[in-house]
């Protein structure tokens, strides 16, 4: 019979972060340096894709493909054309 290692913690050692912790982690770099900028930008990456740090240090410009983002004037591609949109602001 195979048998499972005991677990070494009572609980999980990753946690999520708070509305409140990550606006305060966002707000941290100074943003009137350059590293200030970059460390900025890498934060916002990283808690909107959820990417890991090896991940982040592994991206390059290249992988970044700004010019198929959408416009905002551009017409609605596959489902987006059946969601509803709020009325335009006067």
């Amino acid at each position: 019979m195979l048998a499972r290692p005991p677990t070494r913690y009572d609980r999980a050692i990753v946690d999520y972060l708070t509305h409140a912790e990550t606006a305060a982690l966002i707000a941290a770099p100074d943003l009137s340096t350059w590293t200030g900028r970059r460390d900025h930008t890498l934060l916002l990456v990283a808690i909107h894709t959820g990417l890991r740090v090896s991940e982040l240090d592994n991206l390059r410009v290249n992988d970044a493909h700004l010019a198929s983002l959408p416009r905002p004037g551009d017409p609605p591609v596959g489902e987006e054309r059946f969601r509803r949109r709020p009325p335009p602001c006067p």
